[in-house]
């Protein structure tokens, strides 16, 4: 059978005892709770902010490119030894003779008796102008002296003609040179000795006796 507790046990008396005591709970406060949610809020807010500016990617700065440089010219390759000869030749050669399309014409004077049977003054057109140079060995005491080069420079022809006025008729063309060729073909001797040519001696060219006709000279007795 179960004891009967009196119920005075369970009520506290006045001034004293060892009734229990509970204390109640305190209520929650609405407006302290609302004003730390906007604070919270508000510090998400920036801390979402700063890290999305962080992140954003940087934009890409191009690299700095020199302009492309323009080529630069070549420097001319220099004329060989050979080369300086025969423009030197081909400038005295060249001096009383006059160029109309593919040939080269002179004036020749008669002066006395000449060698090749010519008898009277002429016109001489030459085609197929080239030259042949011709350099020689130098020993070592010309080039202990200072001698670069030394050789010879010819000029040919390879079909002729001529034209007098007496008759005002040009002859038939003739294969190579023309007979008097010490007078119109002559052959050139040169050297080169501390950086200065000399021309030495010309094996006929006779130069005198040649003028240069004008464009206007010749056209008038070419055939039309």
């Amino acid at each position: 059978m179960a004891l009967a507790v009196p119920l005075s046990r369970f009520t506290p008396q006045v001034g004293g005892g060892s009734a229990f005591f509970v204390r109640p709970l305190d209520k929650p406060n609405m407006k302290t709770n609302t004003k730390t949610t906007i604070v919270l809020a508000g510090i998400l807010a920036f801390s979402l902010a700063g890290c999305s500016k962080s992140e954003a990617p940087t934009p890409k700065i191009s690299e700095r490119t020199d302009p492309p440089k323009a080529p630069q010219p070549q420097q001319p390759t220099p004329p060989t030894l050979d080369q300086e000869a025969l423009a030197l030749a081909e400038k005295g050669f060249l001096e009383p003779w006059t160029q109309v399309g593919d040939s080269w014409f002179t004036w020749w004077r008669r002066t006395g008796n000449i060698s090749g049977g010519e008898t009277s003054s002429c016109f001489i057109q030459i085609r197929g102008l080239t030259n042949k140079v011709e350099p020689q060995r130098l020993s070592e005491a010309e080039t202990l002296n200072g001698l670069q080069w030394k050789g010879e420079v010819q000029f040919l022809s390879r079909i002729y003609r001529k034209y007098r006025l007496e008759v005002s008729q040009w002859s038939d063309w003739t294969d190579g040179q023309p007979g008097f060729v010490e007078i119109l073909l002559p052959i050139y001797h040169l050297t080169k000795k501390n950086g200065q040519w000399t021309i030495d001696f010309v094996a006929g060219g006779e130069k005198e006796r040649l003028t240069k006709p004008s464009e206007e000279q010749i056209k008038k007795i070419l055939p039309q």
